[in-house]
């Protein structure tokens, strides 16, 4: 239970701070525990976003592959997912930059940017294997299904971003359009 309670303060205290100006004082404060309550569980502020990531990453996969297991016609697979993508995106716009801020703090640190990896690869794979099982017309790129799903991650993210910039200027139509087009072929 302090995991969860940390968790859910973790992420309010990174919300309304960003990673760097965020802190163990606060997350515990926020939680209604000691600094030596958080400690108990997580080692550091970077062990506290780590686990906060794999815990969102298995709720968006989660849903993203709802979205598309709804789907029945094998070629409206990619709309779907770029339809999932899009609105996870648009309604959680504090998260993308957060997640870079921390991104760029990984990169910075070796080990660290090795834990992100890990789990993004996680990710990374899950969607891999879904193209790879998938029955689907591969395009004039015979792209691998791991080429596939960094392909996804990149232009999503890469979208996510302009989103948080300027929404206005980001159509929500653009990714599932290119994902159609990606993976249909034409």
């Amino acid at each position: 239970m302090t995991r969860a309670t940390v968790l859910l303060a973790a992420e309010a205290v990174f919300v309304e701070f960003g990673f760097h100006r965020a802190t163990i004082e606060l997350i515990a404060e926020r939680a209604g525990f000691t600094k030596g309550a958080v400690y108990s569980s997580f080692a550091n502020k970077d062990e506290i976003f780590l686990e906060l990531f794999r815990v969102r990453v298995k709720q968006r996969a989660a849903i993203v592959a709802t979205a598309v297991a709804r789907e029945t016609d094998v070629a409206a697979k990619p709309r779907a997912l770029g339809e999932a993508l899009t609105l996870l995106a648009k309604k959680d716009p504090h998260w993308t930059p957060l997640l870079m801020e921390f991104w760029i703090h990984a990169l910075r640190e070796p080990g660290l940017r090795q834990a992100l990896a890990d789990v993004r690869n996680q990710l990374r794979n899950a969607v891999s294997e879904g193209f790879a099982k998938s029955p689907r017309s591969r395009g004039k790129a015979d792209l691998s299904a791991d080429a596939l799903a960094t392909i996804v991650f990149a232009l999503s993210n890469g979208l996510a971003m302009e989103w948080a910039t300027d929404p206005r200027a980001t159509d929500p139509e653009i990714l599932p359009t290119v994902l159609e087009r990606l993976l249909s072929g034409t």
